[in-house]
């Protein structure tokens, strides 16, 4: 079964999501940088913060591979207080596009927390 909520706009779809699904003391997971709407949503519900850094790689000539998450990293951030990641692709503000194989490490991750929703901010598809 699939539910859709629309709304006016991404900040207003993120804080419906933070405050609907989330309480405080709970844990966002968000990729560093991150749009700011992120973390004014989850100040305004009492939520923290947990951000998990894209890492740069200096070998890469294409922005797609430039910015890298380590998913140990990732993992190693999740408590059994956090409750959701924000997942943005392509990636605001650096522009990283994440790849099948990297969107299904990540779910990999996410499926061994049972209690992680994943926020999929896709705002320029």
């Amino acid at each position: 079964m699939k539910q859709i909520v629309s709304c006016n706009g991404g900040q207003e779809g993120i804080f419906n999501v933070l405050s609907t699904f989330m309480t405080t003391g709970d844990e966002v997971l968000c990729i560093e940088p991150y749009f700011d709407a992120y973390k004014k949503a989850a100040d305004m519900v009492g939520v923290k913060t947990v951000g998990v850094p894209l890492r740069f790689n200096s070998q890469s000539t294409k922005i797609s591979s430039m910015f890298e998450l380590d998913l140990d990293e990732l993992e190693s951030k999740i408590t059994a207080n956090t409750k959701l990641l924000v997942l943005n692709t392509p990636h605001n503000p650096t522009g990283k596009v994440f790849s099948r194989k990297e969107l299904e490490s990540i779910a990999d991750v996410v499926r061994r927390h049972p209690q992680l929703m994943v926020l999929s901010d896709e705002v320029y598809e």
